[in-house]
């Protein structure tokens, strides 16, 4: 596949990524999750390695999982599946199907945002049961 074909899609491993999903005609309909993401800030601002989100959105994060564990070697992980669980309980329960983000400089579909969440949570759980 080409580059172009996973234009806007979430990258998450050599030859992975979570599928971008259109958001025309929906912007308006987007919910701020600022305020539930912040619980988790530093570990976006560990990811946050390729650019800065205010230059590259989404983009500027690392989301292999080399670097999600880098990154929580970095932190206190011993909540940080639990808070990552509850983000992601959080931003289920928000009566949308657009989620944006300021800190992360992005628009997102909810059900996007929600695999990039548990992706994070499968790599940082599987990474605490073998530590």
């Amino acid at each position: 596949m080409s580059h172009d074909e996973h234009k806007n899609d979430i990258r998450i491993g050599e030859n992975e990524w979570i599928a971008f999903i259109d958001l025309s005609g929906r912007y308006e309909s987007a919910i701020n999750i600022d305020h539930i993401i912040h619980k988790t800030s530093d570990l976006w601002n560990s990811l946050e390695t390729e650019c800065v989100a205010g230059c590259c959105g989404i983009d500027a994060f690392s989301f292999y999982p080399k670097d999600i564990i880098s990154a929580i070697s970095e932190n206190d992980n011993s909540q940080l599946g639990a808070l990552i669980q509850e983000t992601i309980n959080e931003i289920e329960c928000l009566p949308t199907t657009v989620v944006v983000s300021n800190r992360l400089n992005n628009y997102e579909d909810k059900a996007v945002f929600i695999a990039l969440l548990n992706h994070l949570l499968k790599v940082i759980t599987s990474t605490n049961e073998h530590a």
